[in-house]
């Protein structure tokens, strides 16, 4: 996640206007369960799909990032461009899906994030919900997305690694 550091990362909030959004909105991201390491699990149901966008709808705007090109959900603004999604992320008023990777990138953002998914044992994850940093949970609960999309914006303190790792080449550190 050293890529979100301050210290490399600014957000562009031309991005809104380019996609047409004010606060609050959300991001969504639902992926294709179709990778080796979730061989025999299942996500959401399209059901839940559609009950999540539609209970978001009510409270903003939604923008969609969908694994694998799936079907953008009805009402949703779909991200078209790769590039404008950290800074589409990084202005959200909260992440909700069941991308490992983008919760963790909505919670070093200091962004609400909940991460929908089976999978309950993965470190990382593991270590964000100790500090609050993001909420896991097994299966759609809107309380437990309620609960935490008002807890809103978490700051979370993160090593620069980039700014290390030049300080050490540039002090010739890293021969020694």
């Amino acid at each position: 996640m050293a890529y979100l550091h301050s210290s490399v990362f600014t957000p562009n909030e031309a991005v809104m206007e380019r996609y047409g959004l004010s606060t609050p909105y959300y991001i969504i991201r639902f992926i294709t369960w179709g990778a080796h390491h979730d061989s025999g699990v299942r996500g959401l149901s399209a059901d839940q799909k559609s009950e999540l966008v539609t209970w978001l709808l009510k409270r903003g705007q939604v923008v969609a990032s969908m694994e694998g090109g799936g079907t953008v959900p009805a009402g949703c603004v779909a991200v078209t461009a790769p590039e404008d999604l950290h800074s589409l992320l990084a202005f959200s008023s909260g992440y909700i899906g069941e991308g490992a990777t983008m919760a963790k990138e909505a919670a070093v953002l200091g962004v609400a994030s909940v991460f929908i998914s089976p999978f309950s044992r993965l470190p990382p994850i593991i270590a964000m919900e100790k500090t609050g940093a993001l909420v896991r949970t097994d299966a759609l609960d809107l309380d437990v997305v309620e609960k935490a999309l008002g807890v809103g914006r978490k700051t979370m303190e993160m090593f620069d690694v980039t700014g290390e790792i030049v300080r050490r080449i540039v002090n010739n550190e890293h021969r020694k």
